[in-house]
């Protein structure tokens, strides 16, 4: 901004000077400049607006700094917005905590294994969205999201939309989600071991997937077999959220580059 200033802040006081002038001028003459200095000063104003925007140069695999807390780049996006996960888990927690184990319903009648409303869709999106910096709350957009299921408890290939019992799910919006199997896949090669073993670090991450098989299965990555996998939906697993962010709102340092493909 200094730099604006300096280079055109002499011209927006003599533009200034003349259309007070002009602005008891009563000819044609005088409108006619009036007209053209008012079209020269919007154009410095653009002009400072694009000096100011900040440029945003990502890739996939890239790993930032925002305010203390790494993320890695899972997707770069148009108009200077990325798909970010944490780098590490921020905790364990369960998929859902309690549903019926006779007919594995929650409480509000949805399979135990939907993400829509479950435990960690509702943490993440009311309590850890809201302990971000007002910052980043405003630099995060709404996404709309949809949850899976896949056939095969170890293939990432094996994926359908459809759940438990054919259960058709919702797109729903979201500021923060658990990240799906998709989505970790652009990063991360899911059919090798060794990569996975690197990728999870030794912590177990949820995704927002399901396993259709079992009402009260859902997928995650494993750091017993390195792997894709499956668990029941109460058992605590750590979670790594995502969401979409408008990078040249906020303040982040590039971290160095993570590449598990």
């Amino acid at each position: 901004m200094k730099g604006f200033l300096e280079e055109y802040g002499l011209i927006i006081v003599v533009v200034a000077v003349i259309l007070l002038m002009l602005l008891f001028g009563k000819t044609g003459y005088a409108k006619s400049i009036q007209d053209a200095i008012l079209g020269s000063a919007d154009h410095i104003v653009e002009t400072g607006e694009n000096i100011t925007k900040k440029e945003v140069n990502v890739t996939a695999g890239d790993t930032l700094d925002i305010e203390g807390t790494k993320y890695v780049v899972l997707e770069q996006k148009e108009n200077s917005q990325a798909l970010l996960m944490t780098v590490s888990s921020i905790g364990g927690r369960e998929f859902q905590s309690t549903y019926n184990i006779n007919t594995y319903l929650r409480h509000d009648g949805q399979i135990a294994n939907t993400y829509e409303n479950s435990t960690n869709d509702n943490y993440l999106e009311n309590d850890w969205y809201n302990s971000l910096s007002s910052a980043m709350k405003a630099a995060i957009q709404t996404t709309s999201i949809k949850q899976v299921s896949y056939a095969t408890d170890t293939d990432p290939d094996s994926k359908q939309e459809t759940g438990y019992n054919g259960q058709v799910y919702n797109a729903i919006n979201r500021h923060v989600f658990v990240p799906s199997v998709e989505e970790i896949g652009k990063i991360v090669d899911l059919k090798s071991p060794d990569i996975v073993k690197a990728f999870l670090n030794g912590t177990s991450i949820w995704t927002r997937d399901s396993y259709p098989r079992y009402a009260q299965y859902a997928m995650f990555l494993s750091d017993f077999d390195d792997s894709l996998s499956t668990s029941v939906v109460s058992h605590t697993r750590g979670v790594r959220p995502a969401f979409v962010i408008d990078l040249s709102k906020v303040d982040y340092t590039e971290a160095g580059h993570i590449d598990y493909k």
